[in-house]
């Protein structure tokens, strides 16, 4: 598993906001390092409780990555991380920012789709077209 992976992997968790993986990074480093450390270890990381060590634990059993990056990969996008040097600047200063963004894709089909993820990104694909009436291939923080 890459870092891409796994930051997806982890934003599909339900109780890991921007916040506590920032949180989370700050400590373990690398994505794929929070996925891969132990109930204990993740417990001792401020704001870290006894749910949301236990998804992250066992994130395989909640998160289904070989769909996701499917889906991804159907809808013709690029994950953009935010140690990319691509990843856009002014998303950068927003303080509870996404730990990656999507470009390139056809976003409108996210919302047919069953996963969270997509389904965020729908949510930032509509209401950004409604207010900038934007195309529905722009980046988009997810």
């Amino acid at each position: 598993m890459n870092a891409t992976e796994a930051c997806i992997a982890l934003n599909m968790l339900p109780t890991v906001g921007p916040v506590r993986l920032r949180k989370l990074l700050q400590i373990f480093k690398e994505p794929e390092q929070i996925l891969a450390a132990k109930r204990s270890e993740l417990r001792k990381v401020e704001g870290i409780g006894g749910e949301v060590a236990d998804q992250i634990s066992n994130w395989e059993s909640i998160v289904d990555l070989p769909a996701e990056l499917k889906r991804v990969k159907d809808f013709g996008a690029t994950v953009i991380t935010q140690t990319a040097p691509s990843y856009p600047k002014s998303l950068r200063e927003i303080h509870a920012r996404r730990s990656f963004f999507m470009s390139g894709a056809n976003f409108r089909s996210a919302i047919s789709t069953h996963s969270e993820s997509s389904a965020r990104v729908a949510r930032h694909i509509t209401a950004a077209s409604r207010r900038k009436n934007s195309p529905t291939n722009s980046p988009m923080p997810v």
